[in-house]
């Protein structure tokens, strides 16, 4: 399987890491955790294998390392994924780690204010920190932001309003 590529001395390096068909017990997604790291370990040039270790990280709702892993990253490799902060914040939602989405994305839109994206799922993890009225305030900024959000947006601000019992 291939995992990622490795740039040394401005040659592109592809990196084959061979694994096995897993056992029951190494289908755990600790076990392959456990693999990622050994592999980033292995291969710290790596920009993808760090960033399938962050992502991994994130995921398995280790905020603390996902979040030592992705500033790693984004010191190393910049360019890479300059929406990094939110493609974690993403999982930290999608694991119910709001308050650490809510953090990267204050993080994201002081680096990028018009990022409409960044403001939906802003919205979404207040939304998941019972944080409604500020949640409709960046659903609104993201609907006028990024105006193909805007259905989107104008479900997640009723949904809110209801929520309010408004």
């Amino acid at each position: 399987m291939i995992i990622g590529r490795a740039a040394r001395s401005g040659l592109c390096v592809l990196c084959f890491v061979v694994v096995g068909q897993p056992s029951a017990a190494d289908s755990t997604p600790a076990n392959a955790l456990e693999r990622i790291r050994e592999a980033a370990s292995e291969f710290p040039e790596d920009p993808d294998l760090a960033w399938a270790y962050a992502r991994h990280l994130a995921a398995q709702k280790d905020v603390g390392a996902a979040i030592d892993e992705l500033n790693r990253f984004m010191s190393r490799w910049p360019e890479r994924h300059p929406d990094a902060r939110l493609e974690i914040a993403q999982d930290f939602i999608e694991a119910g780690e709001d308050a650490a989405a809510i953090m990267l994305l204050d993080e994201q839109i002081g680096a990028n204010p018009r990022s409409g994206t960044a403001r939906f799922y802003r919205g979404l993890a207040l939304r998941g920190r019972h944080r409604i009225e500020e949640a409709i305030r960046d659903f609104e900024a993201a609907g006028r932001l990024l105006p193909i959000l805007q259905p989107e947006a104008l479900l997640a601000r009723a949904l809110g309003r209801f929520e309010m019992g408004q």
